[in-house]
């Protein structure tokens, strides 16, 4: 399935008309107010949800880099805003990609000044409500698409975090911390041939603070409910509020109980009738009624040509392998829909 496909299926609300019809070029390695010009790029969005639907099962996810040469490609045809079926590459490419456009936004995606006023908060030993606080404050200063990108890679990285166990994938939050850090805070990766102790320090603040914002993923005083909801619904989830006040995310698993239930009562309705048959009954006989022609049926189940299902006498037909030939005979009158299948959905 192509982006443009995803995009109109996953991202159909009424504001994401710009997704339909066309694919926005991603921009590597510009300031994000340029490679953000309205909102997360439809590619790049697509590998989000990419990765936020089946990389919770992948194990080494986020830390395993993908095919360097399938990197470059995918890399390239979102640079030219080009169609590409994202089903054609691995989830450890699309996590590799994401980690690509990041680690290339000049300043990273919450600049020195905030970087340095995060780890300012962390190295002295504050109060994790009150780093909280300074986080929420930083987070709100931001770009709207900047929010929007982060509030999905933090859900993501809960998301697979709390799989790990299940899915034994070996990625918990401080593991994910410590393979996405130098993506998100530049200012941790020494820009020299060997890395001195300062570098190493921040690097270990890094992934502390990206240990401690997954960990709390969900909290009131972390993310603005705002970005939680488009959270959910980018990503398909229902959003609760739990006895703690923390935002919960589920899969609405009952909205696929009931799209099978509906499927299994279609099935059942149609091995009943066949609507083959009836068309090919409008074909061939030149009166509006479809009763056989050996009986006459009651004057209110004439057949007609408005095409309308309450009013249609339905012939019972053998065309179907599941009906057994004797149906036909039994009944010398067509039956009425609404007396002979109960389909309440």
């Amino acid at each position: 399935m192509t982006v443009a496909s995803y995009s109109m299926v996953l991202c159909g609300s009424s504001d994401d008309h710009r997704y339909r019809g066309r694919i926005e070029k991603v921009k590597f390695g510009v300031p994000i107010n340029e490679a953000f010009a309205h909102d997360i790029p439809a590619t790049l969005l697509m590998l989000l949800l990419k990765v936020n639907k089946d990389g919770p099962a992948k194990k080494d996810i986020w830390r395993a880099p993908g095919n360097q040469a399938q990197v470059r490609k995918l890399s390239q045809v979102m640079q030219h805003g080009r169609l590409v079926n994202i089903e054609n590459f691995t989830v450890y490419t699309a996590a590799s990609v994401i980690k690509k456009f990041l680690s290339k936004l000049p300043g990273g995606i919450f600049g020195r000044d905030n970087e340095e006023t995060l780890f300012n908060s962390a190295s002295t030993g504050m109060d994790i409500e009150k780093q909280r606080q300074v986080f929420y404050r930083i987070f709100g200063s931001l770009p709207v698409a900047s929010q929007h990108l982060l509030v999905l890679l933090f859900g993501t990285f809960r998301v697979v975090a709390d799989s790990s166990d299940g899915h034994s994938t070996a990625m918990n939050p401080n593991a994910i911390a410590i393979s996405v850090a130098p993506s998100l805070f530049h200012t941790c990766i020494h820009d020299g041939r060997t890395a001195r102790v300062e570098d190493l320090q921040r690097f270990k603040l890094a992934s502390n603070i990206v240990c401690s914002i997954i960990c709390s993923f969900g909290d009131t005083k972390l993310f603005p409910r705002e970005c939680y909801e488009y959270y959910a619904r980018y990503t398909g989830r229902t959003l609760r509020i739990d006895e703690n006040r923390m935002f919960t995310f589920h899969n609405p698993s009952n909205r696929r109980a009931r799209g099978e239930e509906f499927s299994a009562l279609a099935a059942k309705c149609a091995g009943a009738y066949s609507l083959a048959a009836l068309h090919l009954a409008e074909e061939t006989s030149p009166e509006p009624s479809l009763a056989p022609s050996t009986s006459k049926p009651p004057r209110g189940n004439g057949v007609g040509r408005t095409g309308s299902l309450k009013q249609h006498a339905l012939t019972q037909t053998t065309d179907h392998p599941k009906r057994s030939v004797s149906i036909a005979t039994k009944e010398p009158y067509p039956t009425d829909l609404r007396t002979s299948v109960s389909c309440d959905f």
